[in-house]
């Protein structure tokens, strides 16, 4: 068990010993992620990138910036990170906080804890020297705010950010009214014209599939239409000399 003193920075985690090879680069990688996540939807993750850090004969992977950054930006990455981590044990679910991309390391990471049994296991995450352990309620908390709830048909807005050709044919839409793209699933007869668009905003229509607080997730889009660009749009002083022209 890891003390203060054996914590190289600001940012690691302490994985317990009894996992399988596969589950210790499962955690490894979760952890790193969600330091990623954090980092982007906080500072910006552009100019930051984390190393591994690792003590000899230790089970702390320390996440250490590759340059030197400002000592603000650590402070708002490491306070970010409580906060979410101490909302998840408190029982409290907020979408704002990060992406679904961080929400989805730590759901991982939780699932990695085991309390009782034969093999048990702790997880901790140690922010600024401090510990936070890891409960598998995070898991179940995540899990039921993200269960699908209903289906309905409608419209979604916004920019084709990118186009994934998978198990299926999905892309990735950015609605301004929400934080994480939303994920659509195509029919092959629109592979072509979402190619011809890529970032362009788009009006997607379709079976959307919405979490239980009324966030659209997915989408089985049966059509799209392209939106004017800005560019197209009259600007103000056109709109003025319309309003002169009717008057």
């Amino acid at each position: 068990m890891a003390t203060a003193k054996d914590i190289p920075s600001d940012l690691a985690i302490e994985i317990g010993a009894n996992l399988k090879p596969s589950e210790f680069i499962a955690a490894a990688r979760s952890f790193f992620n969600y330091v990623d996540e954090v980092t982007k939807t906080t500072v910006g993750g552009d100019d930051i990138e984390w190393r591994v850090k690792v003590n000899d004969g230790s089970n702390v992977l320390a996440a250490v910036p590759s340059t030197s950054i400002h000592t603000t930006a650590i402070n708002a990455i490491c306070s970010k990170m409580t906060d979410n981590i101490g909302n998840l044990l408190d029982g409290n679910f907020d979408e704002s906080q990060v992406s679904e991309s961080a929400f989805k390391s730590l759901k991982h990471l939780s699932e990695l804890v085991r309390d009782g049994g034969d093999n048990p296991n702790k997880v901790k995450v140690w922010i600024k020297k401090k510990p936070i352990h890891l409960n598998r309620d995070i898991s179940r908390l995540i899990q039921e705010d993200w269960r699908t709830d209903y289906n309905d048909y409608g419209t979604l807005e916004g920019v084709l950010q990118a186009i994934q050709d998978g198990r299926s044919l999905t892309i990735k839409v950015k609605d301004l009214l929400f934080d994480n793209p939303i994920t659509c699933y195509l029919e092959e007869g629109l592979l072509e014209e979402a190619l011809s668009n890529f970032r362009k905003r788009v009006e997607l229509s379709g079976v959307i599939h919405y979490r239980k607080n009324g966030t659209p997730i997915s989408m089985n889009v049966h059509s799209f239409e392209v939106m004017p660009s800005d560019d197209d749009l009259p600007s103000a002083s056109d709109v003025r000399g319309i309003l002169r022209a009717v008057g």
